[in-house]
């Protein structure tokens, strides 16, 4: 067997064995899948930390979407040598609820990251786009809420950010940010400016501020009025707390005088 077509395989399928001598392997919807191994002599493909590659690890082709260790969500760093994220590489991977992706990413796939089956976050609800990325694909992103970019606008796909994302940062110092790079994508976008990098500070309301102290992990909260609530499940919120993609960093959190209301699952999970 040499090549695996698009959508060749059972969507059912649970473990999925690669032979040696397999050279291609397209999107395959595999909502059931548990694990994938590959045969001892391949020079294709390799599996690391119980994720296929390609042989030379540049291409992450495919993650099992319903690997959870231990039975529970986790986060997923991707190998620093990878250059592509494969079409459907992460879909359905609804036990993700961080993924952090490398420095040198080139290629953001097709539903590369498209979560939105019954699983509660539904993967992962932020994502850091790299400054190396240069294009992303149709849908790429299904089920995240927020994302950051942090260089130069890459070639994006007009549904590539789908039904649910919500917030959008951008830096406003770079001109490859024109306006007509600032569009929904299909899904319904606030396009936030920053100074570059990772935001660390913005509003929350027009009378709320918000402050992350990168030194300390320490998230402050300042103004006046009532913070909006938030649901984790994202069919059921049209908001998302703009400081989200610091979520696993924050360790102390200062609300100050001037606030009267913490809204409902504000900070759950945190």
């Amino acid at each position: 067997l040499l090549s695996i077509g698009e959508d060749a395989l059972p969507s059912y399928l649970t473990t999925l064995h690669l032979p040696a001598s397999l050279t291609s392997l397209e999107d395959n919807w595999l909502f059931s899948l548990e694990e994938i191994t590959v045969a001892e002599g391949s020079t294709s493909f390799a599996v690391a930390d119980d994720v296929l590659f390609s042989k030379d690890m540049t291409k992450l082709v495919k993650m099992p979407s319903q690997l959870a260790y231990n039975g529970d969500y986790f986060e997923y760093i991707v190998p620093k040598t990878v250059k592509e994220i494969c079409d459907g590489a992460f879909e359905r991977c609804d036990f993700i609820d961080s993924l952090v992706l490398p420095d040198g990413l080139e290629v953001i796939g097709n539903r590369a990251v498209s979560c939105y089956g019954t699983g509660v976050p539904y993967g992962p609800e932020t994502i850091i786009i790299p400054s190396s990325v240069k294009s992303i694909g149709s849908e790429a992103f299904i089920g995240v809420r927020l994302v950051v970019f942090t260089g130069n606008a890459p070639v994006i796909a007009d549904d590539a950010f789908s039904s649910c994302t919500k917030l959008a940062y951008y830096p406003s110092n770079n001109a490859t940010w024109t306006s007509d790079k600032r569009q929904n994508y299909g899904g319904d976008l606030e396009w936030i400016s920053t100074n570059g990098g990772v935001p660390v500070s913005g509003t929350m309301t027009e009378s709320i501020n918000w402050d992350f102290d990168e030194a300390t992990g320490t998230l402050t909260i300042s103004g006046t009025g009532i913070m909006p609530g938030y649901s984790y499940i994202y069919l059921h919120s049209d908001f998302i707390p703009p400081w989200h993609h610091l979520a696993n960093k924050i360790k102390t959190l200062v609300i100050e005088d001037g606030i009267t209301e913490i809204g409902y699952g504000l900070f759950k999970n945190y």
